[in-house]
């Protein structure tokens, strides 16, 4: 376990003689979804005064709830998508009302997900009222919060950015990629189990655009005060060439399919040297300071 001395900055192992302290240098907190990703457990490595790969408490909490993370884009004005939350009381004791709401604010298709659930886990897109109503059912069973977001007719796009909000100069984004994706939305079974999806580096985009996609991820990574890594997520929409963010994802996938370490391949890191500078990342990281 972690030590609760601060000055130990390390674990407690348990032996037969009792327990002996193990020093960690630096944690890499490789869990997805709650506990992993939401600010618990780097709260928790902030407390053991352990430094730590990736985003602060704040930040991780943040990314973590699409409703949040949606409200600081809005006042950092980075684009995205028109969006209603709800909570679970009103969700379950103004039904009506609410889907009232929300198909005032929003036209069909509209895509409902719980503000804090990872991998498209709970996510559902409805086309109608009926569709709507067991659609908050559905992420109600993973969250006490439900989002709603306009459907987006466009490519999904991703850039990998890098670097501490204490250097906001040397913060670096990539130019996006896409994903080739199996089904009609990127489900939890298209990134995990069926292996259908590609992805393609650069996205199918023109020059123009993706300069802006890599720029609009800097200014979302730094309005969110994300630290070390994030994935950005972005779509260009048909038609219009709008880019809009859907979200940031603190603790991306680094599987052989995963698009961050991808991306960053793209950039001329390999797998070894950026591990080596996101350990750096922490090591330099002011402590407490996001």
């Amino acid at each position: 376990m972690l030590s609760p001395d601060r000055s130990d900055h390390g674990l407690l192992v348990h032996s037969a003689n009792g327990y002996e302290l193990l020093p960690v240098d630096v944690v890499a907190p490789i869990l997805h979804g709650k506990n992993g990703e939401d600010g618990t457990i780097q709260g928790l490595l902030e407390l053991a005064a352990i430094p730590y790969v990736g985003c602060g408490v704040l930040a991780s909490a943040a990314c973590m709830d699409k409703a949040v993370a949606n409200t600081i884009m809005d006042a950092y004005h980075v684009p995205h998508c028109h969006w209603c939350s709800a909570v679970r009381a009103e969700a379950e004791t103004q039904r009506s009302a609410l889907l009232t709401r929300v198909e005032n604010r929003l036209p069909y298709p509209i895509f409902v997900k719980p503000a804090n659930a990872g991998s498209s886990v709970g996510i559902t897109k409805a086309h109608n009222r009926e569709e709507l109503n067991t659609a908050i059912d559905t992420a109600l069973r993973e969250d006490d919060k439900v989002v709603f977001e306009e459907f987006i007719d466009g490519q999904e796009v991703e850039c990998a950015a890098i670097g501490n909000p204490d250097n906001p100069q040397e913060v670096r984004t990539t130019r996006p990629g896409e994903i080739l994706t199996g089904a009609e939305f990127y489900t939890y079974d298209d990134k995990y189990k069926n292996g259908i999806s590609k992805t393609v580096i650069p996205a199918h985009l023109p020059d123009q655009k993706l300069d802006e996609v890599k720029t609009l991820a800097a200014r979302a990574y730094l309005a969110l005060g994300c630290a070390g890594l994030a994935r950005c997520d972005f779509f260009v929409e048909h038609g219009t060439g709008r880019v809009l963010c859907n979200e940031l994802n603190t603790l991306p996938g680094f599987t052989p399919i995963s698009m961050y370490p991808k991306l960053m391949e793209n950039e001329g890191y390999s797998f070894a040297a950026l591990v080596d500078k996101l350990i750096g990342l922490a090591l330099s990281k002011k402590r407490g300071a996001y």
